[in-house]
């Protein structure tokens, strides 16, 4: 593993570190970036800086005493990026929060070679065009632009979880930029996957809207669905809500046949609200599983009577 560290400085260490990084004289590389929250554009700069050079210290701090001071050292072997709001790439120094900024390619948002949107490091990486692809997504969507969504949500997904006191975000960082560095090495197979996780969190975005508009039209114990989207946990936990619960959802099959399917009482239970009371041959039925949970019927009508029978049990 390549010597990676990542401090969040303390108030009354910064004379230390400051210090430190004056009379290094071993040549070693500094990133001084902003501590709290951290996202994919710090964690893939920091990655590419750390694939570059071998080794990579990662300082997090918001002092801008502090790091006014370090980019006054003017110092080759320091990165300051992504805080201080000052933009000096000749001196390794690159932040975008300044008011009217405007994202004019990947040399705006990382360090680049000079007069290129060539990322330093990205040589490193094999398929460096499809690296830059990636990373600018990552600046676009950090810039708050309309580009797709590759890494950024999955990156900040490392940050520590609220309900996981162990968690600590220098040691999230750090294991970030180790998956970040996957995501380089790899860019193909890690687009293929972000656009399939792009693809499934449209279909949850859609299939709620149709959940909200089947609830709020029922006036029976069923839900109608035109098509089929994923109902299980959406109405299982909207039961939770309500003295009226949704105990049987209608909706097509692959072959456009209408199905009656009865709702669990729980996610991680198979007992149901209501067993579905139909005989295959019977009412329009055309088969119904032995445990009463699913049944198949000629019409939606079928299906509607089929809910209404086993609500009262006969």
């Amino acid at each position: 593993m390549k010597d990676l560290r990542v401090k969040t400085i303390k108030n009354g260490q910064e004379g230390t570190i400051l210090d430190l990084i004056k009379n290094d004289t071993s040549r070693k590389r500094y990133l001084i970036t902003h501590s709290g929250t951290f996202h994919a554009h710090e964690v893939a700069q920091a990655t590419l800086l750390w694939q570059l050079f071998n080794q990579l210290t990662v300082y997090r701090t918001r002092n801008k005493e502090f790091i006014d001071s370090v980019i006054a050292l003017k110092e080759p072997t320091v990165y300051v990026h992504d805080v201080g709001m000052v933009s000096d790439p000749s001196n390794n120094v690159l932040d975008h929060h300044q008011e009217g900024f405007e994202y004019h390619g990947l040399r705006t948002m990382f360090f680049c070679h000079p007069g290129t949107n060539t990322p330093v490091g990205a040589g490193r990486l094999m398929n460096s065009s499809t690296v830059e692809i990636v990373l600018d997504n990552i600046a676009m969507l950090d810039n708050g632009l309309d580009a797709t969504d590759i890494a950024n949500s999955f990156i900040s997904s490392f940050n520590p979880a609220w309900h996981r006191q162990e968690e600590d975000s220098d040691t999230q960082f750090h294991t970030a930029m180790e998956v970040m560095l996957t995501i380089l090495q790899k860019p193909m197979d890690f687009m293929r996957i972000a656009t399939r996780l792009n693809v499934m969190k449209e279909g949850q975005g859609l299939a709620i809207k149709t959940l909200d508009l089947a609830i709020g039209v029922r006036k029976d114990n069923y839900i109608i669905l035109e098509t089929f989207v994923p109902w299980h946990e959406y109405v299982i936990n909207y039961n939770k809500s309500t003295d009226s619960p949704v105990e049987f959802v209608i909706y097509p099959d692959q072959t456009g046949l209408p199905r009656l399917q009865a709702v669990n009482k729980t996610i991680d239970s198979f007992e149901l609200l209501k067993p579905i009371v139909a005989t295959a041959g019977e009412d329009g039925c055309t088969f119904v599983h032995p445990n009463k949970f699913i049944a198949g019927f000629n019409t939606i009508t079928d299906c509607i009577k089929a809910a209404q029978r086993s609500h009262n049990g006969k």
